[in-house]
């Protein structure tokens, strides 16, 4: 993150903050899928009915995030885990109790859909639960496994029903999977 602390303060201060109503589209992946050889400086946008940004890895993703804005009253980043807990909290507290436990089962989503057709959909939000699982800035701090890696992804993914809204998953940096994607968060400086 460029700095969690400050996102926090100036959300607070704010009274909020802005995270991408879909998972990040690749703007230039028009009817095709992307691969691990596409290019991964393609532009990000945030809308339906564009394929996933995926088979990215979480520096590249943090990277585009931090750069698709610039101006001198908000900024850009990488989602991350402050974001991510207090939306399925926003979420839940609107009258979705158990979102954070929503996953793949209840939109049957088995596999790789464009941004906001999967039918999960939420306080305006899309696919938090369902499929792609998205790069976060939040660091992991396991180290007890030999799968003890730093960057954590979050959510759920279409490719298995064992992920959810809140799960947390852990990778190396250098990981890149189509199932794995990411989402930008906006604040006021």
């Amino acid at each position: 993150a460029k700095n969690l602390e400050d996102f926090i303060t100036k959300a607070t201060t704010s009274h909020g903050y802005y995270i991408g109503r879909y998972e990040a589209g690749d703007a230039t992946a028009t009817n095709s899928a992307r691969t691990s050889s596409t290019i991964d400086t393609n532009p990000i946008v945030c809308k339906t009915g564009v394929y996933p940004y995926n088979w990215i890895t979480q520096p590249q993703a943090s990277s585009l995030c931090q750069n698709m804005y610039s101006s001198e009253n908000f900024q850009s980043d990488l989602i991350n885990s402050y974001a991510w807990d207090t939306a399925i909290v926003y979420i839940q507290e609107m009258g979705h109790d158990n979102y954070a436990n929503y996953g793949r089962d209840e939109t049957e989503n088995s596999s790789l859909m464009d941004t906001g057709k999967t039918g999960d959909v939420v306080c305006n939000i899309y696919d938090m639960a369902a499929n792609t699982r998205e790069w976060t800035t939040e660091y992991s701090a396991d180290t007890g496994s030999s799968t003890a890696y730093p960057c954590v992804y979050r959510g759920g993914g279409y490719d298995s029903s064992g992920y959810f809204a809140a799960s947390r998953d852990n990778d190396l940096a250098t990981r890149s999977s189509n199932y794995i994607s990411l989402r930008l968060s906006l604040y006021v400086k």
